[in-house]
């Protein structure tokens, strides 16, 4: 939390928690969403700034895969013209990605603009 009463913005402080909540941004080009599965698991009672990163970007994971299922499944089954809207997905989520890890490295709290809330704060 900040010291404003826990507002999301900048300022935390702990250099080794950024690095873990940049990590759980970044783990998922290499392992989906087990990696910020993993960061979360272990961070989620240790230090709110990570839990509240590996989170947001397991969530986004698993959302980003439901997309891309859909988007693939509609780039097979439908029109030519719908070929390339999974790569358009995966690019844009790489991109979002890259977005949340710079903010994490900053120490600013960071909400994924498009995410289904999967797995909730008090879980």
């Amino acid at each position: 939390m900040t010291s404003d009463g826990g507002a999301p913005g900048a300022g935390h402080e702990a250099p080794s928690a950024r690095t873990w909540a940049v990590l759980a941004h970044l783990l998922p080009l290499l392992l989906l969403f087990v990696g910020p599965l993993l960061v979360w698991l272990a961070w989620r009672r240790r230090d709110e700034f990570v839990a509240h990163h590996a989170r947001e970007s397991l969530n986004f994971q698993i959302t980003a895969l439901g997309l891309l299922l859909v988007t693939a499944l509609l780039a097979v089954a439908g029109p030519a013209a719908l070929d390339a809207v999974p790569y358009v997905v995966a690019v844009a989520a790489v991109v979002v990605q890259v977005v949340a890890a710079v903010a994490a490295a900053r120490g600013a709290w960071f909400r994924y603009p498009v995410s289904v809330r999967f797995v909730g704060a008090a879980a």
